[in-house]
Order: C-alpha cells, then structure tokens, then sequence
C-alpha cells in the first residue's frame, strides 16, 4: 500500500530552553510533501503462535517506522497471545 501525504508542522517540543519551541537546528521544520510507503504481516504459523509485522517510510522529512512482534496463546484458543514486541522509529538525521 502506497499513498500521498502532507506532513504537518512539529510544533511546541524543543530542547533549547528560551528559543520559544523553535529550534534552528531542526532540519523538520514546516511542511513537507511526499510519498509514504506501508505494510505489514499477520501470521499465525500455528494455532498457538502469532507472528506481526508492520513498517513505513516517508520521503518528506526521512522518516521511518518499524514494529515486530511474536505471541504464545496461554488462554486455551481464545487468541490471547503473550510474548516480546519491539520498535523502531527515526530520522534520516538521527545520530
């Protein structure tokens, strides 16, 4: 799945205290315009396993999303599954 977005201004959040909220050092200031690009997986390779998956990346200001997860159903079939997630996000300009 593919779409056009416009991503609005980042506003309010900035570690330079007296500068207002702006920070001059941000590259993601304003606007931008640009292609996101999504998917994501969800897989159950036995009745009692759970495997999900899901990322994106946006052009307009480089960013990207990634999230996996795996379960163990411990409730007897009722589809409640435990287990360890992880994400992952950032910039292209993150250190």
């Amino acid at each position: 799945m593919s779409y056009l977005y416009s991503k609005l201004p980042e506003t309010g959040v900035s570690p330079h205290i007296g500068t207002g909220g702006f920070d001059p050092d941000n590259p993601v200031q304003g606007t931008a315009v640009g292609l996101k690009l999504r998917g994501d997986a969800w897989l159950n390779p036995t009745p009692q396993t759970l495997a999900a998956f899901e990322a994106e990346y946006a052009t307009g200001f480089q960013t990207h999303y990634a999230k996996g997860k795996l379960g163990y159903d411990l409730s007897s079939g009722r589809e409640i599954f435990f287990g360890p997630e992880a994400t992952f996000l950032g910039r292209a300009d993150w250190a």
